[in-house]
């Protein structure tokens, strides 16, 4: 909608607007000065105010809640550009803390597992309709709380020229058979953790390849995905997305060892956190977020 302003203002009859119409998005702003006969004179001010009144959210931040111990979502801070913080959840009566619920199941015909539908949320973000309008997407784990108003902002300039954005992993030091040998040790995983890396290996995956890219930090090679940020108009994108889930339905829900793989095999670096305008350790709080 477009606003536009015509005001007119004399020495004898001060100002009145005599046409205006409804709203859209940039300012406009004009003086003229027209003589008349009485040697008075006309100011003609005239605003063209162009206000996005329906300008829609660039930036959603989602998450997924389909656990059945899981009884409310994470408060967040309002953002300094709109966005749209969407949870998916089987649950209508959920706590919300202002989050926008969305229970339509999408993943429907994929699996009945909470833990692989939380993935298809993460990874399958092409595939739902409600999202595509997004320029960028931030994936969460359900226990992030944002603490931070310009998470969307910057994360949204920073993708302009990166594709994906996450923290690199503090624990391994870029090498991701330390997530394999601790994951394992934990009996985190009820799937053969050891033989997936080792099928990687086999295709000629190897650590040495993102040590050897000279990244100025140690850790560069493994990442800490509960915070996974995308250009979600980008088709390289979508393609290595969709290569993330299906490692996923391949071997098992560790999406860390899956996704140092599907990035070596699509060619594609992430932007990594932290760096020197964000500080903070991504496994407990930073300045982003804090991890319960």
């Amino acid at each position: 909608m477009i606003s536009i302003f015509i005001t007119t203002i004399t020495k004898q009859s001060g100002a009145h607007i005599i046409a205006t119409s409804n709203q859209i998005g940039v300012v406009f702003f004009g003086i003229t000065s027209l003589p008349l006969c009485d040697n008075n004179f006309r100011l003609i001010v005239f605003v063209i105010a162009i206000y996005n009144t329906c300008m829609y959210a660039l930036v959603a931040i989602i998450t997924a809640i389909y656990d059945s111990s899981i009884t409310e979502c994470q408060p967040f801070v309002k953002q300094t550009i709109p966005t749209d913080f969407i949870c998916f959840s089987n649950k209508p009566d959920i706590i919300t803390n202002n989050w926008k619920i969305d229970i339509t199941p999408y993943h429907k015909d994929v699996s009945s597992d909470y833990r692989v539908i939380h993935k298809y949320y993460k990874m399958m973000t092409h595939d739902i309709i409600v999202l595509r309008k997004y320029a960028t997407i931030i994936w969460i784990e359900n226990n992030v709380e944002i603490i931070n108003k310009n998470v969307s902002k910057y994360i949204l300039k920073k993708l302009r020229n990166n594709p994906i954005i996450s923290w690199h992993h503090p624990a391994h030091y870029g090498n991701l058979h330390r997530e394999v040998d601790i994951s394992y040790s934990l009996l985190k995983y009820s799937y053969d953790i050891k033989k997936q890396y080792q099928d990687y290996v086999n295709k000629g995956y190897n650590d040495i390849y993102f040590k050897g890219l000279c990244h100025p930090s140690q850790h560069f090679g493994v990442w800490f995905t509960s915070f996974v940020a995308y250009n979600n108009k980008d088709c390289r994108i979508h393609n290595f997305l969709k290569s993330w889930f299906r490692e996923i339905l391949h071997y098992g829900t560790n999406d860390i060892i899956s996704f140092s793989y599907v990035c070596y095999k699509n060619n594609i670096l992430p932007y990594a956190l932290p760096d020197a305008n964000i500080i903070g350790e991504p496994t407990t709080s930073n300045q982003y977020y804090i991890y319960h």
